[in-house]
Order: structure tokens, then C-alpha cells, then sequence
């Protein structure tokens, strides 16, 4: 999953980068490191990267300042770019999203989490193949679980398959019809949907989907339209495709 990539870590203290650096160095990936946001724009190009990993407060040059910057140019306009913060607070979310990152990790990170990021935006999306498991992976990270279902079955075989059944068949068309509503303009439909489609993203333990259908929703309840809901519906549509397609291989018809 990491062999080879390159990761440009950008934080201004050292052991934030130390513990980043040893656990993506662990899994095969080239450690790029800037101390503030003017160096990372700096190493960027001079090196490039697969994936950058930002932090918002620093001196010289801030994260959000240097996404800004970033994303001007043609080269990274796609380039994935993960927030570090160790504070988040109503309303930061959106900001990232509005400068132009892909999604943000909470300091202190576990590895796991790391690594379930990394995996989504290097990857595309697929399931994280690792280069010689950590000891407390015992199976690849999946971007469900079952485990709810499961205690509230009291483990019935008929009632999970039924309950993965139903999502596989009504959840993306929902997701599909939402993002069609944000098109229309429909704000209020749209936030409804998200409502909709919350429980069933509760059942299935998809928990990464869980901050952005609640900022849908909320978004359409207030009737916002803001340039962070394209990439919200895109999280929100890849994370149920993919979802959805490992539900097929585990329960076939």
C-alpha cells in the first residue's frame, strides 16, 4: 500500500514527525519532512509527492496558507492533502475542505487511523494490502463493521444478510439521487437524503462516512451551498461503491 509512495510529512515539531516518519517508513513509503507550509511548497517542488500530510499551525508559513498556494499550481491540483490538528472545532472541517484538503486526522493519530487514510487517497479507495502487518492488525483494515449487527442479532446469519442485502440495494441509489438533488440546487432534499442515509451508515459501522453525511445534512437543513459539498457527495459515493462491493464478495448471492 505505501511501498514507494511518497509522503511529504509538513509539522513543526519534531516528534510529530518522528513518530509519522517511523510508522509510514515501517510499511515501505519515502519520508519527505518540511517544517512549515513555505518549505513544503519548496520540497513539493523540488520532489513532488503521493500524498502530503499537513499541519495547520505553524510559524512562517500556516497549512492552510500553503494549500492555498498548492493547489494553484496545475501539477497538484489533485494532489491528496491530509490536515494534522490537534484541535478541531465547529466549523474547521469545513474550512480544510474550502481550501482545498481532502480530509483531516486528530493528533495524537493511531496507526491504524494513519494507515486507513493513507490507504483511501493513495489507493483509491481499496482495502489496505500492508507490507508485513503491525501485531495488532490481525485482518486488512475494511471500511465497515459488522460487529453492531452482529450483537444485535445475537449473531443471526438471516438478519445480517438481509440487513447488508438492503444496503447494497437502496444506498447508493440514495447517494446517487442526493447528489443529483445539490445539482438541481435542492439543498433542503438533499440534506434529507443524508438524514435517510445516516442509520443505514450506523448499521454497517462505516464509520469514516459518518462527519460527512452529517455536514451534508446539516449544509441542507441551512440551505448552504459552499464549494465543500462536491467533495463531501465524492467521499460520501466512493466510500459506499467500495463499501458495497466488498458487502458482494462477502455475502454473494
Amino acid at each position: 500500500m505505501l511501498l514507494n509512495k511518497k509522503i511529504l510529512i509538513v509539522d513543526d515539531e519534531q516528534m510529530n514527525r518522528l513518530v509519522a516518519a517511523t510508522i509510514l517508513k515501517k510499511y515501505g513509503a519515502i519520508v519527505l519532512e518540511a517544517v512549515n507550509g513555505l518549505e513544503a511548497i519548496k520540497r513539493l517542488a523540488a520532489c513532488g509527492a503521493d500524498l502530503v500530510l499537513m499541519d495547520i499551525q505553524m510559524p512562517v508559513m500556516d497549512g492552510m496558507e500553503a494549500v492555498r498556494i498548492i493547489r494553484q499550481g496545475g501539477a497538484n491540483k489533485l494532489l491528496p492533502i491530509i490536515a494534522l490538528t490537534a484541535n478541531v472545532i465547529n466549523g474547521d472541517i469545513e474550512k480544510y475542505l474550502e481550501v482545498g484538503m481532502n480530509g483531516y486526522l486528530s493528533k495524537p493519530f493511531k496507526e491504524k487511523d494513519l494507515l486507513t487514510i493513507l490507504s483511501f487517497w493513495i489507493n483509491k479507495n481499496k482495502t489496505v494490502v500492508l507490507k508485513g502487518k503491525p501485531t495488532f492488525f490481525s485482518v486488512p483494515e475494511q471500511p465497515y463493521d459488522l460487529t453492531g449487527l452482529k450483537m444485535v442479532s445475537n449473531g443471526n446469519d438471516a438478519f445480517i444478510k438481509k440487513m447488508v442485502k438492503m444496503f447494497v440495494a437502496l444506498t447508493m441509489p440514495q447517494v446517487i439521487e442526493m447528489e443529483e438533488k445539490y445539482l438541481q440546487g435542492n439543498y433542503i432534499a438533499m440534506g434529507q437524503i443524508a438524514h435517510k442515509i445516516m442509520p443505514s451508515v450506523d448499521h454497517l459501522g462505516i464509520i469514516s462516512l459518518k462527519g460527512p453525511i452529517r455536514e451534508i445534512e446539516k449544509k441542507g437543513r441551512l440551505e448552504m451551498n459552499d464549494a465543500a459539498i462536491p467533495l463531501l457527495l465524492e467521499t460520501i459515493k466512493a466510500t459506499i461503491s467500495e463499501v458495497t462491493g466488498l458487502l458482494k464478495k462477502e455475502f454473494p448471492c
